[in-house]
């Protein structure tokens, strides 16, 4: 059976299919919120826009360049230039600057997550929330920085725990602590922790051999053989699965904040959040915000224009694209909303409908080399480029898909000489995040050889991180790519465009100038 399906009325038109209906609806309303809350920022801005902003590498360093700041979220961008994020700055307390890492108040936000949850970040900047592992390590290895931990008892008394020196390493260390020379009040809970990796619910990388430290204290922290501390446990709870510090001082409401060592510094950008003085640097920065806003809004009202008034309630939710081509007959290619069986959030990916079947995900697409593929690690993991032209999904994207079922790989190549050629696999699957996205694929078909036999079993290796098994050099740097390298490589589809040496898009022994890879539940469809 070769279901070949649609769901294009998402993207060019509206059926009155009542579940297509239903998810076009959903993005409407979430875009509707986004676009009030905007309309009054933009209310308040005035015709003051100039040209570029300026980049803060952390809260002390808005602070140095504006005094008399006020407490707020700002945009942060570390010196490393892999992206900005929007962070809370504690302007006011204890001399100022301090970027807060972790808040709990109310116990609005569960704190019960997984690890690539703590990688990334979660809660709401103004209340409660972590701000992602994977952030505090971009801040803290640019220098020095000092930890202050500000903690409130259910006995109503408050303290602190101050660390001259804090840093959290890199994915590859899993987070790793390290923590050093304690002041304060309340007691050194941090030192048995020191030099321990970042533990959660689904990644246990404690030394507890009978259990788990994040299961059993229902939490997330840089475990030993458990805790000294538990400031991410359960909210309201006074036994070891709540937020203590030590075992016998239970908190209500605790924050984590650094700042680089040695600064104290009473700034402020208040006028980013409150309203817009005259002054240069600050009004750059809102304007670059407004022209980034206006630039979507045009987009979403085309969206808005072609949407009519039939808007029901709830969606669907499709685990991959042959999912949605089951239900939905006479598909058209295009990017639709996946939402794989783990619930750990939707996304979206480009569904190849029509060919060899159809029902394909694509993962991977080059085309033109509009879009550079010498990335770092996490760029992979995380996702770039656009899924209408050339991309890479994202490894931890790819693993979710994959780790539902069996599926099978198809890969389609053009050659330098204008010929093509595919190579199709049986079995494929991304193991998780713990693993480095350790490759598995067998089962080989193609009439183009199969070039990813020598990648099996190996874990993804970038310019960053070198997990090859090439004992003095990084393949990834060698041969300007990303891929699951030995040593090096057979393939390299990630390689520099263009390129007719071993640093180019390699498939065995040929150059490639078009390449994709696309996956589908196996056996799912015949092929045409």
């Amino acid at each position: 059976m070769i279901w070949i399906l649609v769901v294009s009325q998402l993207l060019f038109g509206f059926s009155s299919n009542a579940n297509i209906v239903k998810k076009h609806c959903q993005l409407i309303e979430e875009y509707k919120e986004f676009q009030t809350t905007m309309d009054t920022y933009l209310a308040s801005s005035d015709d003051v826009c100039q040209g570029e902003s300026v980049n803060y590498t952390d809260c002390a360093s808005i602070l140095k360049e504006y005094p008399n700041a006020k407490d707020g979220v700002y945009k942060i961008q570390p010196s490393d230039e892999q992206g900005s994020f929007k962070a809370y700055c504690d302007m006011t307390q204890d001399g100022g600057g301090w970027l807060v890492i972790q808040r709990r108040v109310d116990g609005q936000v569960d704190f019960y997550r997984t690890w690539f949850e703590y990688m990334d970040g979660f809660g709401d900047l103004t209340g409660e929330f972590w701000l992602g592992n994977e952030k505090i390590h971009r801040v803290t290895k640019q220098t020095t920085y000092e930890l202050r931990v500000d903690l409130t008892f259910t006995d109503g008394k408050t303290g602190f725990a101050h660390y001259n020196n804090f840093r959290l390493g890199d994915m590859s260390t899993f987070y790793t602590l390290a923590v050093s020379g304690f002041t304060g009040n309340s007691g050194d809970n941090l030192k048995w922790h020191n030099s321990t990796r970042f533990n959660a619910k689904n990644l246990d990388l404690d030394r507890l051999t009978n259990g788990k430290c994040a299961v059993t204290s229902h939490g997330a922290w840089w475990s030993d053989d458990c805790y000294s501390s538990n400031l991410n446990g359960l909210y309201n709870e006074t036994t070891g699965r709540g937020i203590y510090w030590r075992s016998v001082l239970v908190c209500t409401h605790t924050s984590m904040k650094i700042r680089a060592q040695n600064m104290i510094w009473i700034l402020v950008v208040s006028q980013l959040l409150f309203g817009f003085s005259s002054n240069a640097n600050i009004v750059k920065k809102h304007c670059q915000l407004i022209e980034e806003y206006k630039e979507f809004q045009t987009t979403m009202d085309t969206y808005l224009a072609s949407s009519d008034d039939v808007c029901d309630d709830e969606s669907d939710n499709y685990t991959d694209c042959a999912s949605i081509l089951k239900e939905y007959p006479n598909a058209e290619d295009g990017v639709y909303r996946i939402q794989p069986s783990d619930e750990q959030g939707s996304f979206k990916a480009y569904c190849d409908m029509t060919q060899h079947g159809g029902g394909w995900l694509v993962i991977q697409r080059r085309v033109d080399g509009q879009v550079d593929f010498y990335r770092t690690w996490f760029e992979y993991m995380d996702d770039f480029g656009d899924l209408t032209g050339e991309f890479w999904l994202g490894n931890e994207k790819i693993h979710r898909v994959t780790k539902q079922t069996t599926y099978e790989l198809r890969v389609d190549l053009t050659f330098t000489d204008g010929k093509t050629g595919f190579a199709y696999y049986n079995n494929f699957r991304l193991g998780n995040m713990s693993t480095f996205h350790t490759l598995a694929v067998s089962g080989f078909t193609g009439n183009s050889g199969d070039s990813l036999a020598y990648q099996n079993s190996r874990r993804f290796t970038a310019n960053n991180l070198d997990l090859d098994k090439n004992e003095t050099d990084n393949c990834a740097v060698m041969y300007h790519g990303a891929w699951w390298y030995n040593d090096c490589h057979h393939s390299n589809l990630n390689g520099l465009y263009n390129d007719t040496t071993y640093r180019g898009m390699k498939w065995g022994s040929k150059v490639a100038i078009h390449a994709s890879m696309k996956i589908r539940p196996q056996n799912s469809f015949k092929e045409d």
